[in-house]
């Protein structure tokens, strides 16, 4: 297996091959990881307390889809771009001129993740203090 694409050559890189997969299962565990989230947020609460709680959590919540789907179409068009542009009968090398690319749209896609559950994050106080309210 070469390092790098010799110039002119028709060749598709492993290394992109590894990068959608990757997106892939980012995009997965994203998914996975927001359902859990809100399912755990709203576990032990009940009718007025969920609707207060959804209140107060209305605008971390939208950033948190916003920057999901931004994920989630990135990682999408990760796929796609090594599935339109990368011909695995050709000679297989770690590196080539599409990799950049490749490598751009998988860092775009853990930034948008971290922004995702950055910005969704509740503090640990104001979960303590709404459990206390659906208590008493």
């Amino acid at each position: 297996m070469l390092l790098f694409a010799p110039l002119g050559a028709r060749t598709w890189a492993l290394s992109n091959l590894i990068l959608g997969i990757l997106g892939a299962a980012l995009m997965v565990v994203n998914i996975i990881r927001a359902v859990k989230r809100k399912r755990d947020e709203l576990n032990g609460l009940s009718g007025d307390d969920i609707i207060m709680y959804a209140e107060e959590l209305s605008r971390d919540s939208g950033r948190m889809l916003t920057w999901l789907v931004v994920s989630s179409v990135v990682g999408v068009f990760g796929i796609f771009f090594f599935l339109v542009f990368q011909d695995s009968s050709h000679i297989m090398v770690l590196f080539d001129f599409w990799s950049a690319i490749h490598i751009t749209i998988f860092a775009t896609q853990l930034i948008a993740t971290w922004f995702a559950f950055k910005r969704g994050k509740i503090e640990q106080s104001e979960i303590a203090e709404i459990e206390n309210r659906a208590i008493a």
